[in-house]
């Protein structure tokens, strides 16, 4: 039915950035088996949810990008706890990958943080006895939020939430799993809030645009989230989210196949499903599903 095709994907490429780049790509925190983990299913989100999202997707390593980010790439994620492979460590203590990352983004690039994405703790420095001095998130200025642990405490926050297009339709609360907690706002604009901490924040960067969000567990709110996430990093703004094809409900998935004129729409939920198809040139098409049902439809 797709004529031995892939789907068309969106024209902003997204890479993936941990210690081990292409070494492990969609296996990044888990074996095959994929058991569940406390430690991973609050990042474990991110590849599933790109899984099913329209977005060619790269694996890079801090070797790969030293010199910079390449050309191709449009986002740049980081997604981990502090001290792990996923995040980094230490090589977020390399003055060139902190600059390459810096310097693609100030040039009009996005990226996404989730967790603690560039956590790195500073040793004691000569005249500076304790450890830690500085920011916790090495790319707190591009993120727009850094992680509270105990030196800035009598520094006041007065943390206010507003809306943004990219939690449009989102509950009051993100899902975010196994919070870090204790992040603030620098100079991001907060989008959500979980007792006091940050969990969605935006933030502008020279040309270009960051995201935070505390977790991302899997769901399909959250993929939805992410999508809408990508395309505001890459571009400041959600035009591009009809780029490809687009669904009104977030249960119900579409993938074109320009190829062979089709669309193939799929419910994931197990409840009967509504909704509106949205196409780059203004189309609209209604289709209803049952729980699980998938179907396809040919393009005049």
């Amino acid at each position: 039915m797709s004529g031995g095709e892939r789907p068309a994907t969106s024209r902003h490429k997204v890479a993936i950035l941990n210690s081990w780049g292409s070494l492990r790509t969609w296996q990044t925190h888990m074996v095959a088996h994929a058991k569940w983990y406390k430690q991973i299913y609050t990042y474990l989100g991110v590849i599933e949810s790109l899984a099913g999202l329209p977005f060619d997707i790269e694996w890079l390593s801090f070797d790969d990008i030293r010199e910079g980010v390449p050309d191709d790439i449009a986002v740049l994620s980081n997604a981990g706890a502090a001290g792990t492979a996923f995040s980094g460590g230490d090589n977020w203590a390399d003055e060139k990958v902190v600059t390459a990352v810096r310097r693609f983004v100030a040039g009009g690039g996005g990226f996404i943080g989730v967790g603690e994405p560039s956590a790195y703790t500073p040793p004691a420095r000569q005249g500076y006895p304790q450890a830690g001095a500085g920011a916790i998130l090495q790319l707190a200025d591009v993120l727009g939020v850094d992680r509270e642990t105990g030196w800035s405490l009598s520094t006041n926050k007065y943390p206010q939430v507003s809306d943004h297009e990219i939690a449009s339709k989102l509950g009051e609360e993100l899902w975010a799993g196994e919070r870090p907690g204790d992040v603030f706002a620098t100079t991001a604009s907060i989008v959500r809030l979980h007792e006091d901490s940050v969990d969605i924040a935006v933030n502008s960067y020279g040309e270009g645009h960051a995201v935070y969000l505390a977790g991302l567990p899997y769901s399909v709110e959250n993929a939805r989230l992410l999508h809408r996430a990508i395309i505001w990093a890459a571009t400041g703004g959600q035009h591009d989210l009809r780029e490809v094809w687009f669904t009104s409900d977030p249960a119900v998935e579409v993938a074109f196949y320009p190829g062979a004129g089709r669309l193939f729409v799929y419910n994931s939920s197990h409840e009967s499903r509504q909704a509106v198809l949205y196409g780059p040139a203004g189309e609209g098409l209604e289709v209803s599903l049952r729980d699980l049902q998938s179907t396809w439809i040919e393009l005049d």
